[in-house]
């Protein structure tokens, strides 16, 4: 049951029929379910983003999830799973012509794999913070082309697509303008809302609530 924190169950003893009166807006659903077996108790997971602290090894790259797993609002897994592919290719491709299979000769993947979900990850915290401004992008004909690109996971090749660092100019500037008509519409999150987990040494990120 995936819903919004303030709608979730307040207490441990309320969280599974909570579940199960979810569950009840789909007859179908909850009449197959009511016949499985429950092998674990139900819990709430705040956030489910996740990094490796180092995303290849001697003889080793990680790729899709198994390095990073970024907020799936706009499939990043998706993203993340078919570039990280594509790009340890090359560097797998280049380490086995050269006979050196350190992790140094996947330096160029990690580089650009951190730097894409860095560029997702600013992305996601513009949407959650003003996701009007969301929309007003992807109807201005100047900025259209620009957002879909983003959509499509063209966030690797740049330091940061232009289209981007305009959205969190104009986050930061209605966040220090209590009169801006956007104000009143900014989400609970801050565009700095996010843990950055594009350095070398991130730690991984999984908080359970």
């Amino acid at each position: 049951m995936v819903t919004q924190k303030k709608n979730f169950a307040k207490t441990k003893e309320s969280r599974e029929q909570f579940f199960w009166d979810a569950v009840g807006s789909r007859p179908e659903l909850r009449e197959a379910l009511g016949q499985a077996e429950r092998i674990r108790q139900f819990k709430d997971e705040g956030d489910y983003s996740y990094a490796m602290r180092h995303l290849a090894a001697d003889r080793l790259v990680l790729i899709g999830d198994a390095a990073r797993f970024v907020d799936p609002i706009f499939s990043t897994g998706v993203s993340i799973a078919l570039n990280s592919s594509r790009f340890a290719s090359r560097d797998v491709l280049a380490a086995l012509e050269r006979g050196d299979l350190s992790r140094q000769a996947f330096s160029a993947f990690e580089r650009t794999i951190r730097l894409g979900t860095k560029n997702w990850y600013n992305f996601i915290s513009v949407y959650y913070r003003l996701n009007i401004l969301f929309t007003a992008f992807v109807n201005d004909p100047r900025y259209r082309l620009d957002v879909l690109k983003l959509l499509q996971g063209d966030v690797y090749e740049e330091q940061e697509p232009p289209v981007l660092a305009r959205m969190r100019s104009i986050v930061s500037e209605v966040e220090q303008t209590p009169d801006h008509i956007w104000h009143e519409l900014l989400g609970e999150l801050t565009a700095n809302a996010f843990v950055d987990l594009t350095q070398a040494e991130a730690e991984p990120v999984l908080a359970l609530v």
